[in-house]
């Protein structure tokens, strides 16, 4: 239940910079890389210029 309260909670809370850099410190290489794929493909887009 915990998970599911705080994937609801964070889009609306967020988390601190200092938890996300923690959680991020504990992921190899490969998970690392994939992450920063995943939120510049998802999270953070290029938004098209006008």
């Amino acid at each position: 239940m915990a998970a599911i309260a705080g994937s609801i909670a964070e889009p609306f809370f967020g988390i601190s910079r200092e938890i996300g850099d923690t959680a991020l410190s504990y992921l190899d290489t490969p998970l690392l890389k994939l992450f920063c794929e995943f939120e510049k493909t998802f999270i953070f887009p290029k938004q098209p210029k006008k």
